[in-house]
């Protein structure tokens, strides 16, 4: 059977179906990732590209606005995981054990602001925050605490922490479909055993659904790390990064030099190292679930 014409590869088919995906792949992100990493090897001074070498690198580890901007981008991803994942796992964990009632429902609820442009979901979240007409200060007031009121995207102390929480709500739904993705290819037969044996809700989510979930949880950390560090839309629409520096993200930092102050070839190496601190980020957080966290023979297949 092995040697039948069905086993054997052929070349010409694998470059006719596979050769145009590659193409498009290589045009699409292959070559902006070599050109962004050349461009940033050159300075652009009255727009004539000279070559520098990593002087362009040596800068950034130098700009005190850029570590800012990243300190931004770790809370939002501290923040995402806590409360974004978090909240997602127990919900999934509530709907899988049927405790909710009307659980389909719920989750379409849920992951309808997934399919939101972040766009959208920038200007909503400005009409809540509004000051005097907003949401939650109309809230706060109804209830008699006006002394809590807050210019929610005007104060440094707390802006970032305000543009974070619609972050959180909008992809809150595509971890819970990921957990429930994930809580359904856990055999019933173990969790009915658990139940024989007496074990709570909680006792089967601690003992049997998190060293089965290890894969799903190592994907969403993924997500949210790669998320995090790339974010832009969210905090660009509600305050352009404002006030000064305080909502400010990496990305949104290397926008503003390349296209506000015309320093493309910084802002490409700005881009360049948020791809090295993503491949790290997400490096560490595999060994860490491997090595650390789950034991390897707890892992999910």
């Amino acid at each position: 059977m092995h040697s039948s014409a069905f086993f054997k590869p052929n070349f010409g088919k694998l470059v006719l179906y596979l050769g145009p995906c590659i193409l498009i792949y290589g045009f699409m992100v292959l070559v902006p990732l070599a050109g962004g990493i050349w461009h940033s090897l050159h300075t652009d001074f009255n727009f004539q590209l000279r070559f520098v070498g990593l002087k362009n690198y040596v800068e950034i580890i130098g700009d005190s606005n850029f570590w800012f901007s990243l300190r931004n981008n770790l809370i939002i991803i501290g923040l995402s995981i806590i409360f974004q994942i978090g909240t997602a796992f127990v919900i999934a964990v509530l709907m899988n054990s049927r405790l909710v009632i009307a659980p389909k429902f719920l989750r379409s609820v849920i992951f309808f602001p997934v399919i939101l442009a972040p766009v959208v979901v920038g200007f909503l979240w400005v009409l809540i925050y509004d000051v005097r007409n907003g949401l939650f200060n109309s809230f706060l007031r109804s209830v008699g605490l006006e002394s809590w009121t807050q210019l929610w995207l005007d104060d440094p102390n707390i802006v970032i922490y305000s543009v974070t929480l619609p972050l959180i709500w909008q992809f809150i739904g595509l971890y819970l479909v990921i957990f429930l993705a994930g809580l359904s290819s856990i055999p019933v037969e173990l969790l009915e055993a658990a139940e024989i044996d007496g074990a709570s809700v909680f006792q089967k989510t601690r003992y049997i659904t998190l060293p089965l979930l290890a894969n799903t949880w190592k994907v969403a950390l993924i997500l949210a790390i790669s998320g995090g560090l790339k974010i832009f839309e969210h905090p660009f629409v509600m305050t352009g990064g404002g006030p000064g520096l305080s909502s400010t993200v990496v990305a949104q930092y290397a926008y503003d030099q390349a296209f506000g102050r015309l320093r493309l070839t910084f802002g490409s190496a700005i881009a360049v190292i948020i791809i090295l601190l993503s491949f790290v980020l997400i490096m560490l957080t595999v060994f860490l679930m491997d090595n650390v966290i789950f034991r390897k023979g707890d892992r999910d297949v």
